[in-house]
């Protein structure tokens, strides 16, 4: 989990920070918003959300070599697939702005 955290997370933790503190107030800039809606990112952080349950589990229920090496596929797989159905389901750029341009044009008119 740490090499994928340090490879894959830390260096878009970083850039997300620093064009978080160079935005100006207001709404999020594009390139903001298209850094924290990342594929990769979210992808990394699922598979990290994932890993730990399968740790769980092998402590609690002790199978054999085998059957762990089998619990951490299987959490690895499980982490890898949410991450993707969560980036397949974030709004891509641009698509989050104009849908709140017409949500904002149906309120007035």
């Amino acid at each position: 989990m740490a090499p994928l955290g340090t490879a894959l997370i830390e260096p878009r933790r970083r850039t997300i920070d620093r064009l978080a503190q160079a935005a100006p107030d207001g709404s999020l800039p594009d390139s903001l918003q298209q850094h924290t809606h990342d594929p990769i990112l979210l992808t990394a952080l699922q598979t990290i959300a994932a890993l730990p349950l399968g740790i769980v589990f092998l402590m609690i229920t002790k199978p054999s070599l085998l059957g762990a090496l089998l619990v951490m596929a299987i959490a690895l797989v499980i982490g890898m697939a949410s991450g993707l159905l969560v980036a397949r389901t974030t709004p891509a750029n641009g698509q989050h702005g104009a849908t709140e341009a017409e949500s904002a044009s149906k309120l007035v008119g």
